[in-house]
């Protein structure tokens, strides 16, 4: 009887201790961390083994896009490099894990269309009185070419149209009074642009589709398509072409953009007569002004127009224009 009394109390017992944690949740672990590494520019689907209930950015910059695309995948978008950012992963079990990204440089080599083009950029400016001479000239009979100038009648001639700080329209310079007053940091960028000038034209072809430079840097399609003279953008393609192959040849280069003015343009560091170093403004004909800025002019930023003004550089805007002139009547 005893023994009956015995089992009886244990198995009461058990029944009472297994009521009393049937509703409390074991504890959740958290799975070992993984490393995922993502190509710059490029989102990355992430599968994992178990079922996903949620996910989110764990780091502390948060300067990039996590999304559960199906029940064992994530996608991660524009992750930084050089930045520590993970994502924590809540699975369906209540069970947690990390994933830790590292995000890598896209590697870019200079073949194909795009070679041709650095090389003959190169060319141009390691003698920039000669380069710009010869760019001018190229774009001078292509121009003839394509307008159908009656060369018996008139001539090509390019002029460096300026204003100041304050917008008011300033004498142009002929080839000539450029050549000889233009330090060769200036005239390396007027090469880049004059380079560029001959070869684009403003289109918003693609956009939608994003199918332009601006969101396939570096492409040897568009290089292919510059080279060839058909390259066709909005302003920050053609300033994000024109900042890439001036840094690939070794100068100093940014893509500045103000969105309140819905633009973008590339400045090329150069140094005037004065000894003033400042951003030199790359036209590029997919942009409509290309402003010169002070050296102290946050480019790395996005500028307000107040901003753009307060740091106007003394000649605020300067390209080559193109003009017909009549040939002189010879006496007979």
């Amino acid at each position: 009887m005893k023994n009956t009394v015995k089992i009886m109390l244990a198995t009461l017992t058990l029944a009472l201790a297994m009521s009393l944690t049937a509703g409390i949740p074991a504890d959740a672990k958290a799975y070992k961390t993984k490393k995922v590494t993502v190509t710059k520019g490029k989102s990355k689907t992430i599968k994992t083994s178990r079922k996903i209930k949620k996910v989110k950015i764990s780091s502390k910059n948060k300067n990039f896009t996590v999304k559960k695309t199906a029940k064992k995948k994530f996608k991660v978008s524009g992750t930084d490099v050089g930045k520590t950012q993970t994502v924590k992963v809540t699975y369906t079990n209540k069970n947690t894990q990390k994933f830790k990204i590292t995000t890598k440089k896209k590697k870019t080599t200079s073949t194909g269309y795009k070679k041709k083009v650095i090389d003959e950029v190169k060319s141009l400016i390691a003698d920039p009185d000669k380069g710009l001479r010869k760019v001018l000239a190229d774009w001078k009979a292509d121009m003839t070419k394509k307008t159908k100038v009656d060369t018996s009648k008139y001539t090509v001639i390019a002029k460096l149209w300026r204003e100041d700080a304050n917008y008011n329209p300033l004498s142009y310079l002929s080839e000539d009074d450029v050549i000889k007053t233009y330090t060769p940091s200036q005239k390396k960028a007027l090469i880049i642009e004059t380079y560029c000038i001959a070869r684009m034209t403003y289109s918003n072809k693609g956009f939608a589709e994003k199918e332009t430079y601006h969101y396939h840097r570096n492409s040897d399609k568009y290089f292919k398509l510059l080279y060839k003279g058909e390259f066709e953008g909005l302003c920050e393609s053609g300033a994000d072409m024109a900042t890439d192959i001036a840094n690939a040849v070794g100068l100093t280069a940014k893509t500045v953009i103000s969105v309140q003015l819905d633009h973008g343009w590339c400045v090329i560091k150069a140094t005037d007569k004065n000894g003033t170093t400042y951003w030199h403004g790359v036209d590029t004909y997919t942009v409509a002004d290309s402003y010169n800025l002070k050296n102290t002019a946050p480019v790395n930023k996005n500028m307000t127009p107040a901003q753009v003004e307060k740091y106007d550089y003394t000649v605020s805007l300067s390209k080559f224009k193109l003009f017909r002139q009549k040939k002189a009547v010879t006496p007979t």
